[in-house]
């Protein structure tokens, strides 16, 4: 178990709603440790223990620093890592932002894209459709080389299957919800209610220039894109110690061989099909965090070609 000196926040999730950007923005915080890798994954081993997790870290540039880090994946296997998290480290402060389940599956389906993962002719309606078929116990077809994890996309929104692992092993004191709306319209007022949230001093982030970061966009060239993912992939370290220079190079990439997002609309049945599959995420959405915010994510999309 943990000393009392350890310090960690950890943003568990969800995949697609702007944990890349927040490890981002709380990773330039004179008092925060960020994880050497973005996404640790530690606890999605059973063989979880304190001394591994430390070593995650970046060296402590000052004393009682708050260890970082963002792993998405830990919302999505709740059942497993929320047990071993709180064996190991009962006293971290936990990170969820919540999007509307319906665009978050329509951003995991375009990052995939963009990673190659998916066929260059698959659309996000069939893309969907797939993806329920896997929750229903229906294969896809053998052709189609899709991997369980990407399958697996649409429950990764089951937020009210999901969350209340977590919470059955955390007091709610040690756990916050963003809704990504607000990330996205006032990212320095979300950070100001985090500092708060996670005991840090909240005044770094005033006036301080903030930008978005793993944001999805179309291809021209898979090739090109290939090696641009290799690469990108490879030189993570780099990248989280000089952010300036990754946005440098990612703003010329882009000029080279970025297309823009399609629509993605989806059929009358696939859609009635999510809203069917998501009615009891956006039922719980006013119990899993109160005020406008909550209200506003079950109520209305942030808009198909937000990536």
């Amino acid at each position: 178990m943990s000393s009392a000196s350890d310090r960690f926040l950890i943003i568990c999730g969800a995949e697609k709603a702007g944990t890349t950007s927040l490890y981002g923005y709380l990773a330039t915080h004179p008092d925060v440790r960020p994880s050497i890798r973005k996404e640790t994954d530690y606890f999605r081993s059973p063989e979880a223990t304190l001394t591994g997790y430390r070593a995650c870290f970046s060296a402590p540039e000052r004393e009682g620093a708050l260890c970082m880090e963002s792993s998405p994946a830990y919302l999505a296997e709740a059942a497993q890592v929320a047990p071993r998290m709180a064996a190991v480290v009962p006293q971290a402060r936990l990170v969820f932002i919540l999007r509307d389940p319906v665009d978050r599956l329509r951003s995991a389906y375009r990052f995939y894209q963009s990673r190659l993962h998916l066929p260059a002719d698959m659309s996000f309606d069939r893309f969907a459709t797939l993806c329920l078929d896997h929750e229903d116990g229906r294969p896809p077809p053998t052709d189609l080389n899709i991997q369980p994890w990407h399958l697996g996309a649409a429950a990764r929104g089951r937020y009210d299957l999901l969350l209340p692992h977590f919470r059955a092993h955390f007091d709610d004191t040690r756990i916050a919800l963003v809704m990504y709306p607000d990330l996205q319209r006032d990212a320095h007022g979300t950070l100001a209610r985090l500092c708060t949230f996670a005991t840090l001093d909240g005044a770094h982030f005033s006036g301080l220039a903030l930008a978005r970061e793993n944001v999805s966009f179309g291809v021209r060239h898979r090739g090109i894109q290939r090696v641009a993912v290799t690469v990108n992939d490879s030189l993570e370290g780099l990248w989280r110690r000089h952010p300036g220079l990754k946005r440098r190079l990612l703003a010329t990439y882009k000029r080279i061989n970025a297309a823009p997002l399609q629509q993605d609309p989806l059929g009358a049945e696939t859609l009635g099909r999510l809203e069917d599959y998501y009615a009891p995420t956006l039922v719980a959405l006013p119990q899993l965090a109160s005020g406008s915010s909550a209200r506003a994510l079950s109520n209305q999309r942030d808009g198909s070609t937000s990536a």
